[in-house]
């Protein structure tokens, strides 16, 4: 094995706007939201998973599956009843649909996705920030949502599709790339005491140079990196004081931090990232909560929230932090044995 020196890589980097930006306009009568993409395998589509912007007057949702015409969503259903009409709509709420029918697929197979409003006063349908800062993505190029309100579709620009697709097999999908439905965005609790951050793993061998995090850092504090079975309080693999009278602004926002020396984790191994406090008025950070375990279970298989419990830890499989290590070398796979780089994201959406 020989490490491979790599541009800066922040992983597990998902879209930091965790709480989705609405779309431009509130849906009422007519009033559509769609988005184009290509069925990522084959099978049957069964539930969309996407999130709720403001809603207004006890508002239902058609959540469709259409065929796609001169690149907007036909109306036309992509197969029979591959849509539901939903209940009554709360706000800034994640919600997982089951089609009253599945939506037979083959990969590569283009869809529209389409929320269209049903009845109520008006809807909003959650969008993820189309910028640099989501996840490396350009929002430029990407491939846009689109609005109709009076028949004719516009695309929404600086946006991306909030949402995922889930096989009747079991396996759930993004749809666009750093657009991943990761459910209700929120920050913790402020604490005063003991560890909390990231358990996480990598697909391959690696190099930490640093790490990220959107936290609020009213006190000064050490995050360290251990090995999965250390406890807390324990030896750490590396570790970095922070100064809270180093930011201008601490509002969870993105911050970057490198270590003052660098280590190299192991493929498959776990590992914890965590930010030990002490004292008032304590750290919070970003999280995004996952509506449900078996979307978890499928979207975000190698990260999640760990905290000190006493002497041991306690781990959160639906929540994720908003943190992650920044690597600056790859294994090559040089000297047999494999273990080299793979084109593999941890979060389970889109590689960066």
């Amino acid at each position: 094995m020989a490490i491979a020196s790599s541009d800066r890589i922040a992983l597990n980097y998902f879209n930091l706007i965790t709480t989705g930006t609405v779309s431009s306009t509130a849906l009422t009568a007519n009033g559509k939201v769609g988005f184009i993409f290509q069925a990522p395998k084959t099978g049957t589509i069964d539930r969309i998973l996407w999130q709720s912007g403001t809603a207004s007057g006890s508002p239902t949702v058609d959540v469709r599956l259409e065929t796609v015409s001169t690149g907007s969503p036909s109306g036309t259903l992509f197969g029979t009843n591959t849509n539901v009409v939903t209940g009554t709509v709360a706000s800034n709420t994640a919600y997982e649909s089951t089609l009253t029918a599945g939506a037979s697929v083959t990969q590569g197979d283009f869809l529209a996705l389409v929320w269209a409003y049903a009845s109520g006063t008006s809807i909003q349908i959650a969008l993820a920030s189309a910028t640099p800062s989501a996840g490396g993505v350009m929002g430029s190029q990407l491939n846009l949502p689109q609005i109709s309100t009076a028949g004719t579709y516009s695309l929404i620009s600086g946006r991306i599709a909030y949402a995922a697709i889930r096989y009747s097999d079991g396996a759930y999908c993004p749809i666009a790339a750093g657009g991943v439905a990761y459910g209700v965005g929120s920050t913790t609790n402020a604490y005063t005491s003991g560890e909390k951050g990231i358990r996480f793993r990598l697909p391959y061998t690696a190099r930490v140079a640093g790490f990220w995090t959107t936290y609020d850092p009213d006190v000064d504090h050490t995050v360290n990196l251990y090995a999965d079975a250390t406890a807390p309080g324990g030896t750490a693999i590396l570790s970095q004081a922070v100064a809270t009278n180093r930011f201008i602004q601490k509002n969870a926002v993105a911050s970057v931090f490198s270590f003052a020396s660098k280590t190299t984790l192991a493929a498959n191994t776990w590992y914890r990232l965590v930010a030990s406090s002490s004292g008032s008025p304590g750290i919070r950070y970003g999280i995004n909560t996952i509506p449900s375990a078996s979307y978890a279970a499928a979207v975000a298989t190698d990260h999640h929230q760990t905290e000190s419990s006493g002497g041991s830890w306690s781990d959160t499989t639906t929540i994720l932090p908003q943190m992650g290590v920044i690597i600056d070398g790859l294994d090559d796979g040089a000297g047999g044995g494999g273990g080299g780089f793979r084109l593999v994201n941890i979060r389970g959406g889109a590689d960066q």
